[in-house]
């Protein structure tokens, strides 16, 4: 399966070339993404079946620069969502989570407060966990199937499926992939 995994797109109007290349050229799993790559994405990834498009943290620029053109191509997709930091400043809201779920995007979880797991004991893992589930589907109407660790490299799964989750999403060992766009 081809995983492409996104945190923040940017404008292509917004980016200065020289600092862009300096910063975020090769960054792990397409951290930032300039718009105009990440169209070339789409393209390279319309018509095949088997991928999974994600994008951790819910960043607003998911709703206004992804979303248009993931609605337009008809592409399936996921948002792992911090669920405490929904509606703050950098963010998705709650409405616009909805919108791209009505539209087939899936919201998933990304931990309640976006803390590193690792750091955590089981039990703050757990509430973390059933916090972001519980409002995920008071919010959005359905639970999350999946979770991606903020930060962090491995989490019991029998954690993950004792607190009602289908499986985990790691972010370590896909960068191979990506970069071969």
């Amino acid at each position: 399966m081809l995983i492409l995994l996104y945190h923040f797109l940017i404008k292509d109007k917004d980016v200065d070339e020289n600092i862009f290349r300096r910063n975020f050229e090769g960054a792990p799993c397409l951290y930032f993404r300039k718009e105009s790559d990440f169209r070339r994405d789409m393209e390279f990834v319309k018509g095949k079946d088997n991928y999974w498009i994600t994008f951790d943290d819910a960043h607003k620029s998911v709703y206004e620069i992804a979303f248009p053109i993931l609605r337009k191509m008809g592409l399936k997709f996921s948002i792992f969502t911090p669920t405490k930091l929904v509606g703050d400043k950098s963010y998705c809201s709650w409405k616009q989570l909805k919108e791209m779920s009505a539209a087939g995007g899936s919201i998933e979880s990304h931990g309640y407060n976006h803390l590193p797991f690792d750091s955590l004991t089981e039990e703050e893992v757990e509430y973390e966990l059933i916090a972001s589930r519980d409002r995920i589907r008071r919010e959005i109407g359905r639970y999350p199937e999946f979770v991606s660790c903020p930060a962090s490299r491995r989490i019991s799964k029998e954690v993950v499926n004792k607190c009602g989750y289908k499986d985990i999403r790691y972010n370590l060992g896909e960068v191979k992939v990506m970069k071969n766009l």
